[in-house]
């Protein structure tokens, strides 16, 4: 157990990277104009109280805040330069909205959302760089999101597993045809495809014949 208690970082306006991970006694973290950073590093911090307003870092590029309860909703929207997000098992999370950019895909790597099982609301547009980034994210309403146009989902070409993607995503497929339209977006060298949707809702389907009809346009 980290002997740490209480940190403050306050008026460090040069100040570009803030690590705590691991800190896991913690009452207090407040960070306070910072307006620089541009990397923050929370993984596996436990804390009573956190004050950071992100809504002010407006030159962040990266969060990594996985497996710690720290927070419910991340408002990123004043963040147009992030290009990484990663919240793995992330319990508590419910709400996550960044800048909807077509020019400025934020990267998900692989397990980015792994394990957000409250994860209602994403919205932006989004870069996946590995598997199971997805992975139990039962809540999300993929379909509605995509469908307000609030979500876009893309795949890294130089990737060619994705598979888990999307498991026990059970809102996914259960409107409209957004899981054929993901495929057809796919990398041609995709493989294990058949792994991406296991356990989402039940009406959708996806046979060997139906690949190949999605991927020729048939469908």
């Amino acid at each position: 157990m980290s002997p740490l208690t209480h940190i403050q970082i306050t008026d460090c306006e040069q100040l570009k990277s803030i690590n705590l991970s691991g800190q896991n006694n913690l009452e207090e973290i407040s960070i306070y104009n910072c307006p620089n950073l541009e990397r923050i590093v929370l993984s596996s911090v436990i804390c009573k109280n956190i004050q950071l307003d992100l809504t002010r870092l407006t030159k962040l590029k990266s969060l990594v805040i996985s497996d710690t309860t720290l927070f419910t909703e991340l408002d990123l929207t004043n963040c147009p330069d992030l290009n990484e997000l990663y919240c793995y098992q992330c319990a508590n999370l419910s709400r996550v909205n960044c800048v909807y950019d077509e020019t400025n895909p934020i990267e998900l790597p692989m397990n980015a959302f792994r394990g957000c099982a409250a994860l209602t609301e994403l919205k932006g547009y989004f870069e996946l760089q590995g598997k199971s980034v997805f992975y139990g994210c039962s809540q999300l309403p993929f379909d509605q999101l995509i469908y307000n146009g609030d979500l876009k989902i893309t795949f890294a070409n130089t990737v060619s597993d994705f598979s888990q993607t999307f498991f026990e995503c059970r809102l996914l497929g259960s409107a409209y045809n957004y899981p054929i339209d993901l495929i057809q977006s796919l990398p041609l060298s995709t493989s294990n495809i058949s792994e991406m949707f296991k356990s989402t809702d039940s009406s959708f389907i996806m046979t060997p014949d139906m690949f190949c009809r999605v991927f020729n346009g048939e469908v």
